[in-house]
């Protein structure tokens, strides 16, 4: 598949006065690997096992996340019921197959990942009951409190 990219007034012609606008055609898989490049070249690295190589894909990339948590938790891979995915990311669907991917090689199942319609209600949901945990400093900005 793929997806037309249109970014209109990108410039002007200088000679013509015409605004010039960037529309082409790219395949969805050039967007997947420059999306997966950028994730993996910019992943907090102490997020990730220390059990584990260096993720080389996204699969790879959501399985160290994951076994870290486990081990953080002393969980297996059993004891986790359901993933939800919200945020903007989670919306592309290279992020969604690779979690799956991820959960169907630890659990033999995908079924668990769950991926809301609604994803921005949840993310205002989740903002809006971590509210009470901030102030804000004129200064400072956004600020936790302890």
């Amino acid at each position: 598949p793929q997806t037309q990219m249109h970014i209109p007034y990108i410039s002007m012609d200088l000679q013509t006065r015409e605004p010039q606008h960037l529309d082409l055609h790219i395949a969805r898989s050039v967007i997947d690997q420059m999306v997966s490049r950028n994730i993996l070249k910019n992943i907090d690295t102490s997020k990730l096992s220390e059990h584990m190589p260096p993720p080389t894909s996204m699969s790879f990339l959501w399985m160290s996340v994951l076994t870290q948590l486990l081990e953080v938790t002393n969980m297996r891979p059993q004891d986790v019921s359901h993933i939800l995915l919200v945020g903007g990311g989670t919306k592309h669907p290279m992020i969604e197959n690779s979690v799956k991917e991820c959960f169907q090689t630890l659990q033999g199942n995908s079924d668990n990942v769950v991926i809301p319609e609604e994803r921005s209600d949840l993310i205002a949901v989740g903002s809006s009951s971590m509210l009470p945990t901030y102030d804000y400093d004129a200064i400072k900005g956004l600020v936790r409190v302890e």
